[in-house]
Order: C-alpha cells, then sequence, then structure tokens
C-alpha cells in the first residue's frame, strides 16, 4: 500500500513474521503509483487470500486496475479513507508548515462505496472501532467476489495516534 501500511509493518515486522504472514509492499511512485495493479497482479497468481491495505489517494489513483473481468474472489481490499494526504503531517518539515492543509493535502470527498458497485465488489464501510471489530469476520470469509473494506478516518487523529504508537514502541525497544 500506501507509505503508512508500510510505516506500522516496519514497526510490528517481528510480530508479523512469527504469524507466517507474508508481506510484500509496493510504494510506487510517491506512494500511489500502481498499488491497486500490483494487488490484482499477485492475487491473480496465488490461491491465498491478498489483502491491499491502501490510502484513499492511492486507492482512487489508480481503481481503474479493477475494470476488468478478472476479478478473483480471494481480494480484499482495505481502504483507509482520511480523505486527503495526510501522510504529510507526519513528515518531518511539512507537518509543521502553514500551507500544509492547502498545498500539501489532497483533500477529497470520494469514498470506495460507487467504485465497489462499478466494479461489482461486496463493500463493507467502518468509521469507529466497534464498525471495523465486528465487520473483520466478514471481510475475510470466504466469497464468490473480492471485496472493499473502507475505514474512514481523521487525517489529525491519525497523526496523534502514529506518534503516540512510535514513542510506545520506542519505550519497549529501550526495555
Amino acid at each position: 500500500g500506501n507509505s503508512m501500511p508500510i510505516r506500522y509493518a516496519n514497526y510490528i515486522s517481528a510480530d508479523i513474521l512469527k504469524n507466517n504472514i507474508q508481506v510484500n509492499a509496493n510504494r510506487g511512485t510517491s506512494g500511489i503509483d500502481g498499488t491497486v495493479s500490483t494487488s490484482l497482479g499477485a492475487c491473480l497468481v496465488s490461491n491465498k487470500l491478498t489483502t491491499i491495505i491502501v490510502g484513499d489517494l492511492a486507492f482512487f489513483y489508480d481503481h481503474n486496475a479493477l475494470w476488468n473481468n478478472y476479478i478473483p474472489a480471494n481480494l480484499r481490499i482495505i481502504v483507509m479513507n482520511n480523505h486527503g494526504g495526510g501522510i504529510f503531517r507526519i513528515l518531518e518539515g511539512s507537518g509543521s508548515l502553514s500551507e500544509l492543509d492547502k498545498y500539501f493535502e489532497t483533500e477529497n470527498k470520494l469514498n470506495a462505496e460507487n467504485t465497489a458497485r462499478d466494479f461489482n465488489l461486496d463493500y463493507i464501510i467502518c468509521n469507529n472501532y466497534q464498525d471495523l471489530d465486528q465487520s473483520l469476520k466478514a471481510f475475510f470469509s470466504h466469497s464468490d467476489k473480492a471485496k472493499i473494506l473502507e475505514i474512514e478516518t481523521n487525517s489529525t487523529f491519525n497523526t496523534e495516534v502514529f506518534n503516540n504508537f512510535k514513542l510506545l514502541i520506542s519505550k519497549l525497544e529501550i526495555q
């Protein structure tokens, strides 16, 4: 996926590897080019459940990868939708600029529901932890078609969570 899923995966990679989960990452140019296309290609050559975790900008930038007749049922797409390029709030330098909202983030009001309908995919949307917790089992269950799980988030809150997460990890590494 884009930058944030890769950052989180890097922080927790030891736990992921212990669970024998294969992780592939394709950031593309600036984190958006070809992420959906690459996951679809990986899914086509595997019988395993293939899950892409992707930000809203990367997803909408490459969602036409789904415009074909061969979308396998083992594809799962998780769209982290903060309605803009929230990564710039976290990066050193851009996060403190007064121009952040206007020139760095790409604000949008899009959601993936129409994409799911256009390409005949199952669609689930969550905007709180309880919805997410209840939806994950259905999202990862067997299906005759691919699924999109859209998680709506808040860019400012995401930055706070990530900074707290990094602080927690750094304290665990010191011990």
